[in-house]
């Protein structure tokens, strides 16, 4: 029965679609897995280029960030959201002027606005990066239409190397509202800087609504079945060289540990 539960388990259903057919096209949503990040072949070769350097390399001194379960699944998750047409964002440096320059793409309102300070002053506290005093709003043809049980957590495209700008976080609720509009803060203090079409803005992550209003949690001490599990999961760590670790033979044989204890 609980085979028959599993196989016919209602999915639950997400629907993008664009008022504008042209972007559906041109510059769909895509799920995250298909964002090719420069980075990642780089970092492939830089890791290679560390394991050749080092005789003992197999004992496990050598680490790639690609092997890391955490930064492989955050980057994979969800879907990610694309500029539907280009738009050019000056500011002088009086962290007051920002101007924009953009097609009229959306028949009800301006492609690309801001909110003002007062709104957006709540929100710009990060003393380790710049950030314009008012947040840039991109206003996109995009809606969204999901099971009542789905919202989105809406993040920055995870570890893109953009620099110019940063999709404000937030839960985006379909049921409250449809639309898929995107909060930047601003990072560039004076300049002209074009944003082109297709360049992705945000990362938008389902997650289950009931999940955030009836979680039963513990927290407590450290038990014996804890001890148990931690050790097999340390001797998981120390019989797999780095270059036979993959990722899925890593999460297999963890949830195989994790199973067993829980």
């Amino acid at each position: 029965m609980k085979l028959l539960n599993i196989l016919f388990k209602k999915k639950p259903k997400i629907r993008f679609y664009s008022l504008i057919s042209a972007v559906q096209t041109l510059y769909p949503i895509t799920q995250s897995r298909e964002l090719k990040r420069e980075w990642i072949s780089s970092e492939k070769e830089d890791y290679k280029n560390r394991q050749s350097k080092c005789p003992v390399h197999k004992l496990g001194n050598i680490f790639s960030i690609n092997k890391c379960p955490a930064v492989h699944n955050i980057m994979n998750a969800g879907f990610i959201m694309y500029a539907p047409a280009d738009f050019k964002v000056h500011t002088n440096g009086d962290e007051d002027t920002i101007l924009f320059s953009n097609a009229k793409i959306m028949p009800y309102a301006d492609y690309v606005t801001t909110h003002n300070e007062e709104v957006a002053k709540w929100l710009t506290r990060n003393p380790s990066q710049y950030i314009f005093p008012k947040v840039v709003k991109v206003n996109t043809p995009w809606r969204v239409i999901s099971d009542n049980d789905i919202i989105f957590i809406q993040i920055p495209v995870t570890f893109n190397s953009e620099n110019r700008f940063s999709a404000v976080m937030g839960l985006v609720d379909p049921m409250m509202s449809h639309e898929l509009n995107v909060q930047l803060f601003w990072h560039i203090k004076e300049g002209d800087i074009t944003i082109k079409a297709g360049t992705p803005l945000c990362q938008y992550i389902p997650i289950s609504r009931s999940l955030l209003h009836s979680l039963d949690y513990v927290i407590n001490d450290l038990t014996t079945t804890d001890i148990k599990m931690e050790d097999e999961y340390l001797y998981l760590r120390s019989t797999m060289f780095p270059e036979t670790a993959d990722f899925q033979t890593r999460v297999s044989r963890m949830m195989k540990i994790i199973k067993k204890y829980n």
